[in-house]
């Protein structure tokens, strides 16, 4: 779904610092249509939340609509999150207190590996908000919505088989993202 996007795994701390601008404890980034992952450290999370921006950003969408459509999915789910996720959001948000424009971004990058690890716990209403913002999120990257995401086990299965794919180094295919 994003064929100009490479994976490159480093084994090693050393070796993704040696290969990448990362600075402090980074588990992966994304630049340059290029996921990297440090291995070392690296979780689930860390893959969906990279994959998040590569989706986000696939088609060229600038910085100004990522930060839009990101900070519209942030205020509706701190309507609705837990105060321990919000915490968690808050936190991870800090980090990149210098760069405001990107804070919403991350977050939601963040948010995507976040449920990726726990959707199935998550309450209700956050499954429903992130049910239907994964359908604009997919007609705002021009992927084609054929069917509205319809159950908990759908989005749940998409956020696993996305970040699993991922994870294992497999090709994402359109196939895997029918749900959209």
């Amino acid at each position: 779904i994003a064929p100009n996007v490479a994976i490159v795994v480093y084994d090693t701390e050393d070796e993704y610092y040696a290969n990448t601008m990362a600075e402090g404890k980074s588990k992966g980034e994304y630049s340059g249509n290029v996921i990297r992952v440090n291995l070392e450290i690296a979780n689930l999370k860390t893959v969906a939340h990279e994959v998040f921006h590569a989706l986000l950003l696939k088609d060229g969408i600038n910085d100004d609509t990522a930060q839009k459509i990101t900070s519209n999915m942030l205020k509706s789910v701190k309507k609705v999150a837990s105060p321990k996720l919000l915490k968690e959001l808050n936190d991870f948000a800090e980090i990149y207190k210098e760069t405001p424009t990107l804070q919403s971004e991350e977050s939601i990058a963040q948010l995507f590996g976040i449920l990726a690890e726990n959707y199935e716990s998550s309450p209700q209403s956050l499954k429903d908000l992130i049910n239907n913002w994964l359908n604009k999120l997919a007609k705002s990257l021009n992927v084609p919505v054929e069917n509205i995401l319809g159950s908990d086990k759908d989005v749940l299965d998409f956020l696993n088989i996305v970040s699993a794919k991922v994870a294992s180094g497999e090709v994402v295919e359109q196939s895997d993202i029918e749900i959209l």
